[in-house]
């Protein structure tokens, strides 16, 4: 059942003033309540950065358990996501503007683990005449979602008994101890490429040098874009010096700016990388053992291969082995350097393909996105309070397969500035507000209680993850062969070992904090 509840726009001011006088906003959430009965626990989803709809129709660990827990099965939606929007829409319109920044500054994680408080006390109080008054509350979560229920737990731990957060990177932040090492978030994509097919990452890496020497008409053929490379240049400022030989992680341009004025070849390569490193990290993070749309959309979107990093390696591994009609007759060394070179840029094609063309249709033209760092609304989040971004994180072509680059403070700053003008001169992210909210890492965490952190090994984001247990209720659930949140899916028959085990494990803990506080509360009368 599909509900909303009225939220107040600033739950942490006595005026809120904003455009058009606005102080609420509906909340959707959805609820299943078939399985519950007064007093029985609440099973609650801590919703992250898309339709509520992805997660419900997903986290299979919920449904799935709720028939033997007696659990109520909630849905929170995420404030300025899906249909919870304070605004109708957070975009002023026309053709040139992108973002009402008067609109967004109510985006905050702040904002919407109060969101989520309230409709937990809305729940236990108001629900069928208030009989979740006695319910414990466990709350689950994946990826962004993890981090806030483990955060809700943390910071309203009258509101949840225990937390199930799955691949939520808490320790991606600047101020946290021990230190977050960005490009290490490439390195498990490569060691995955690696794992998969010997040798695909070292096919990979220098598939790189090879597109950042080409020429953009030589580019245009290789990946077969819809618009020639020469004419997507932003000739904007990148986001640091850019060495011979080397990329920028993206080359900087507000996106009114795309596609205008003098062209920018070096620029214009650098966003078919992103589009292509994108591509493979969202393969690693989709490292499930069935075909899976998670990860293009869910619904109607089509399926990943099982494995698609696997499937990805073989495209890769094939086309630089099998050139096919293009191989060289006269053995000349020059134009078998060029065949070569094809090759890998095929074979690049190809492999990010696997994502990038999902639907597997025949003579598609790729048109590389508009939004340059993939993130959409999530760049206010990243802008505002560094919610993580790979997009953003550095790489150096050693440890991982891509190539050297080397964001800056300086070079972010400047950008949220041009996308939300309301940025002041000087000022940027909170950089340090995470780690200190939250205690600044492994210390401040261990002070918690009743939180699983679980972290698949092949998931890229469990570089940013807690992967040992903290202390005797803050735990950690390492999957050997897990991708982005698997634990928290469906069940399946292809399903490693590991992610059975780490599912088996999770309720037993969860069974153990409801057994806690149920005597907890026998003890109080």
């Amino acid at each position: 059942t599909t509900r909303y509840i009225t939220q107040d726009l600033d739950h942490f001011s006595w005026e809120s003033p904003s455009p058009g006088n606005v102080t609420s906003f509906a909340q959707r959430y959805m609820v299943h309540d078939a399985f519950w009965h007064a007093g029985g626990p609440i099973f609650f989803y801590t919703g992250n950065e898309a339709d509520v709809e992805l997660y419900a129709n997903n986290t299979g660990l919920m449904w799935e358990n709720a028939e033997e827990f007696g659990a109520l099965v909630v849905f929170a939606e995420h404030r300025y996501y899906g249909r919870s929007q304070p605004f109708g829409t957070y975009t002023t319109g026309g053709d040139d503007a992108k973002w009402d920044p008067t609109k967004l500054r109510f985006l905050t994680h702040e904002q919407a683990l109060a969101d989520y408080a309230v409709l937990i006390y809305h729940l236990r109080t108001a629900f069928k005449g208030g009989a979740g008054a006695a319910s414990p509350v466990v709350a689950f979560g994946g990826s962004y979602g993890g981090m806030l229920a483990a955060w809700l737990r943390l910071k309203y731990p009258g509101s949840v008994i225990g937390a199930v957060a799955a691949s939520a990177p808490v320790l991606a932040f600047p101020g946290m101890s021990p230190t977050f090492d960005a490009e290490t978030y490439w390195g498990v994509v490569t060691r995955d490429a690696s794992d998969a097919i010997a040798g695909c990452d070292r096919l990979v890496r220098r598939a790189f040098t090879t597109l950042f020497a080409a020429s953009a008409v030589e580019l245009t053929h290789a990946f077969r874009l819809c618009t020639p490379l020469q004419q997507l240049g932003t000739g904007t400022a990148n986001r640091g010096t850019q060495e011979p030989g080397t990329r920028t992680v993206e080359s900087g341009g507000t996106h009114p700016e795309l596609g205008r004025g003098e062209s920018d070849p070096e620029d214009a390569k650098s966003r078919l990388a992103m589009f292509l490193a994108v591509a493979f990290d969202t393969m690693a993070m989709g490292s499930y053992p069935y075909p899976s749309n998670y990860m293009t959309g869910g619904g109607d979107a089509p399926k990943l291969p099982p494995w698609p990093i696997t499937a990805a390696c073989r495209a890769m591994v094939n086309a630089v082995s099998s050139p096919g009609d293009k191989k060289v007759q006269d053995h000349n060394a020059a134009a078998e350097n060029a065949v070569e070179s094809m090759a890998l840029l095929e074979g690049l094609r190809d492999a990010a393909g696997v994502f990038n063309n999902a639907s597997g249709s025949a003579g598609v033209c790729y048109q590389l996105p508009a939004d340059d760092e993939y993130d959409g609304i999530w760049d206010y989040q990243w802008c505002t309070e560094l919610l993580p971004q790979e997009t953003y994180f550095a790489a150096d072509g050693r440890r991982d397969m891509f190539w050297k680059s080397t964001p800056n403070a300086t070079w972010v700053a400047d950008r949220c500035r041009r996308t939300f003008g309301w940025i002041a001169e000087g000022a940027g992210p909170r950089r340090r507000w995470i780690a200190a909210s939250t205690g600044g890492g492994v210390t401040g965490l261990a002070q918690g209680s009743n939180i699983v952190f679980s972290n698949g090994a092949l998931d890229p984001w469990s570089s940013g993850g807690v992967m040992v247990n903290l202390s005797s209720s803050v735990t950690a659930v390492v999957i050997a062969r897990g991708g982005h949140h698997t634990d928290l899916f469906f069940s399946d028959p292809a399903d490693p070992p590991s992610v059975v085990a780490a599912r088996r494990t999770e309720l037993e803990l969860v069974r153990g904090w409801i057994g806690e506080w149920r005597r907890d509360q026998a003890r109080l009368g």
